[in-house]
């Protein structure tokens, strides 16, 4: 009996399969780290800012004309006694037509440290404002677990969707009217400001009048460093990110403003000596933290994924292809089996954190942003550098 190939599938199909195997890796790995594990116990002699502060992390969205903005906020503890914590569905993000290759019904769910819509705490004069920034084929609640930990510690944070470089944007769907990073975040503070203001508002009189800072995870890092220049900022913090475009063997005009890179020493996608030149190039005062064996997709939110191959093996199980170098962006960084929460966020949280009450005054001056507090996050080796 004669065997016949099988017909190849058009160029349009091939595309939108491998697209589509593109987002079951992100579907994967958001479903995944929300079904994941129960956190781990607190290691006690982690430095102070590692572990959640004294409010609870309150979340809402609010809306831009063309986009929308999540928002983290300091809650009162006793308000979450019998409130369930806040999830948030990936599928709903792709295009329509990369929804049809997902096995119907799909979802991906991701469960965070926040409490949808719960009352706001008060505070004298408003709390700290925070701007951050998703990267490449991200969406505004990629950073859930730094946004959350941040409002933990009385800052309000604000994510814009940046659709310019989302996930649908990365699917084959940009926006029609593209708006440059900047403007986006610009609008964003401007957006925060106006509802603090809006008398009867759920975040009437909750952000302090003076002062923002910035941070963002990869190319959210570049959005951060190019936001520091704007009026108000006080301090720029690029997480796995340079400032340094290294093909072209130029920089980016670094902020007058305090710096902090926070990277991992696996890096593959921003490499360490990447981080490094920005380092060496920014203006001072200026701190690098570089944690051991952490990369681009574990300190960015991505693992834990788990499962033979992790994210990238189940969308190639479901003979959807994975292009290579996105294939590297899903996992740089991820073990086999991950862990909840990632080795790697521990010292985030911290280190941002630090920075953050130094730049607002709330610590008058450095707490935890030294070797020896570092050194206290072992078996995670930690590394800090500073330039004065």
């Amino acid at each position: 009996m004669e065997r016949h190939a099988r017909p190849e599938p058009s160029g349009g199909v091939r595309a939108r399969r491998l697209i589509a195997g593109v987002l079951v890796a992100l579907l994967v790995a958001a479903l995944v780290a929300g079904l994941a594990a129960p956190v781990a116990a607190r290691n006690r002699s982690a430095p102070a800012y590692a572990a959640p502060g004294s409010y609870a992390a309150g979340v809402t969205t609010l809306d831009l004309p063309d986009r929308k903005v999540e928002v983290w906020y300091p809650a009162p503890e006793k308000v979450v006694a019998k409130a369930a914590p806040d999830r948030f569905d990936v599928v709903p993000k792709a295009p329509a037509g990369i929804r049809a290759f997902l096995p119907a019904g799909a979802t991906a769910t991701y469960e965070t440290d926040a409490y949808r819509d719960i009352p706001a705490a008060t505070r004298r004069g408003g709390f700290p404002l925070v701007l951050m920034a998703h990267g490449f084929s991200g969406y505004r609640e990629q950073l859930a677990y730094l946004g959350a930990h941040l409002a933990s510690w009385g800052f309000v944070v604000a994510s814009p969707d940046i659709t310019e470089r989302g996930l649908a944007a990365a699917l084959g769907s940009p926006p029609a009217a593209p708006v440059d990073d900047v403007t986006t975040m610009r609008a964003t503070e401007a957006l925060l400001r106006a509802e603090s203001a809006r008398k009867g508002g759920p975040l009437q009189g909750r952000v302090r009048a003076d002062g923002v800072a910035v941070t963002g995870h990869s190319a959210g890092g570049g959005t951060a460093l190019r936001f520091g220049t704007e009026p108000g900022v006080v301090t720029a913090i690029p997480i796995s990110a340079s400032g340094v475009n290294t093909a072209a063997g130029t920089t980016l005009a670094f902020p007058p403003v305090p710096v902090l890179f926070v990277t991992g020493a696996a890096e593959q996608i921003v490499p360490l000596a990447s981080v490094q030149q920005g380092f060496a190039a920014a203006r001072t005062p200026v701190r690098l933290v570089v944690i051991d064996d952490a990369g681009h997709a574990d300190i960015g939110g991505v693992c834990p994924v788990g499962g033979a191959g992790g994210l990238v093996g189940v969308a190639r199980a479901a003979s959807l292809p994975v292009p290579d170098n996105l294939a590297r962006l899903a996992t740089d960084g991820c073990t086999t089996p991950a862990t909840d929460p990632d080795p790697s966020w521990g010292p985030v949280k911290h280190s941002v954190t630090a920075q953050l009450r130094e730049a607002f005054g709330i610590d008058k001056k450095p707490v935890g942003l030294d070797q020896a507090t570092m050194d206290r996050f072992a078996p995670v080796g930690v590394r800090v550098q500073e330039r004065r």
